[in-house]
């Protein structure tokens, strides 16, 4: 009897023994990083929110959502290469949102490179997924929600022979105004440290004993790294980036944007799947015209839309989203939707940066535009492009001296000097930064454009 006793006392403890191994196995799997707590996540994410909403290039309050974008998957076919993207070598249309949402939840897939041409919506529809994740986890809406990670690759470079943690932590730093190293450190250590937890799992005697496929639960991704401007990043950085992305962890997922033809001499995840941008097609113009004017003048978009037609120049520039909004402004402004038959692409910018700089403003106060401040404003850009290659910080010192020597060339006064300095620093949409981080062109369009002006000066015949 007492053995028999003995016996399930045996078996009982037993049993409780094993019930409270794979209690804690069980909690162990599902265990969070410690190592970032839900304040510091709500700090960094409140930062990378306020920076992203700080950074969109034209705020006009108008119905228009980047989710109208469209891509196309390359199915390990050369991209296209026209410089308005015709062809056909793509597999299956998408609409934007449908990826964001395969992004999302997608267990198996773990890599998404999106590329196209200069002003296709890339880096826009990056920043707009992200402050949608931000959204979600800073309203407590997460629902097993990634957290983002926000890189601008041209903030990103390797001091060694590879890409350290230190390295991506200064990324971090340098890509959010307001995120502290510190904070950027534990963002970066949180993802790092999720991989060494899944290392540790692997190498358990559990796991090496019993190394069955059903104990392994995939997940859907924790984090997702949104990567913005490969074209941007220093090449020689560019492998050093692709190998250290391999080496992440399955609950860590990667978007990366880049310009045409940048990845195809990259050796790139096999795991992993490619976009192309695609160009707006012509109901998607007269959507976007029709929203833009919804409350103003009707009669100007549908005169655009008309126009589309019998101008192809107008047709093909249109078809660009960061060009077809530089479009809609010059309409706005001008009261008109005519356009000259031989239209450049220069011409548009270049109205578009002068209604940035001050027409815009001009106009809402109902004033005349301010010539002389628009004619700084272009000097200006166009010195900061000439010294610093697009993506290189300017920092305050240089800003600052730079525009002063503008304002004495032109004649001008400290009072002129100081309203440029403020809104160089706070409101303009064409130089993007802080103080603290430098200064750096938000867009390559509007760089290029500068870049031009100063080349095509330096060939000019010099008067007799």
């Amino acid at each position: 009897m007492l053995n028999n006793l003995s016996d399930i006392i045996s078996i009982v403890l037993g049993l409780a023994a094993i019930g409270s191994g794979l209690y804690q196995f069980f909690s162990w799997l599902r265990k969070k990083d410690p190592s970032l707590d839900n304040k510091t996540a709500a700090e960094f994410l409140t930062r990378q929110k306020n920076a992203l909403e700080a950074w969109k290039l034209f705020n006009f309050q108008r119905d228009i959502k980047i989710r109208d974008v469209y891509v196309e998957e390359i199915l390990n076919l050369p991209a296209r290469t026209g410089p308005y993207g015709a062809g056909s070598n793509k597999g299956t249309e998408y609409h934007a949102h449908e990826i964001f949402k395969i992004v999302n939840e997608s267990s198996d897939q773990r890599h998404y490179f999106f590329v196209g041409q200069a002003g296709s919506g890339k880096s826009t529809l990056l920043r707009f997924w992200t402050l949608e994740l931000c959204a979600k986890w800073l309203n407590h809406k997460t629902g097993g929600s990634p957290l983002p990670v926000y890189i601008s690759l041209s903030r990103l470079g390797a001091q060694g022979p590879n890409l350290t943690l230190n390295d991506l932590a200064l990324g971090v730093h340098l890509s959010i105004p307001g995120v502290t190293e510190e904070t950027a450190a534990t963002i970066v250590r949180s993802m790092q440290s999720e991989k060494d937890r899944r290392r540790k799992k692997r190498n358990s005697r559990f796991f090496k004993k019993f190394p069955f496929k059903f104990f392994v639960r995939e997940e859907r991704p924790k984090w997702i790294l949104f990567l913005d401007g490969l074209d941007e990043m220093a090449q020689e950085h560019r492998p050093k980036l692709f190998h250290w992305l391999k080496g992440l962890p399955g609950p860590v997922a990667v978007v990366l944007a880049s310009r045409l033809n940048v990845l195809e001499n990259l050796n790139t995840p096999a795991a992993s799947r490619e976009y192309q941008v695609c160009d707006f097609k012509e109901e998607q113009i007269v959507e976007f015209v029709g929203k833009w004017f919804k409350d103003h003048d009707q009669g100007t978009a549908e005169e655009f839309i008309t126009d589309l037609h019998t101008n192809p120049p107008l047709r093909r520039i249109a078809a660009i989203p960061l060009l077809l909004t530089c479009l809609c402004m010059d309409m706005e402004i001008r009261g008109s939707s005519q356009f000259p038959s031989i239209l450049l692409e220069s011409d548009i910018l270049k109205k578009s940066i002068e209604i940035l700089i001050d027409k815009w403003d001009a106009s809402r106060e109902e004033r005349p535009p301010d010539q002389k401040k628009i004619t700084l404003g272009m000097n200006i850009y166009r010195d900061l492009a000439m010294a610093y290659p697009y993506g290189a910080l300017i920092d305050q010192p240089s800003l600052e001296a730079c525009i002063k020597k503008n304002v004495e060339k032109m004649g001008l006064g400290k009072l002129e000097e100081q309203v440029f300095l403020e809104k160089f620093t706070s409101t303009s949409r064409i130089l993007l930064g802080s103080s603290e981080q430098g200064y750096s062109f938000g867009h390559t369009l509007f760089y290029d454009y500068f870049f031009s002006e100063n080349i095509k000066e330096f060939f000019q015949p010099i008067p007799a």
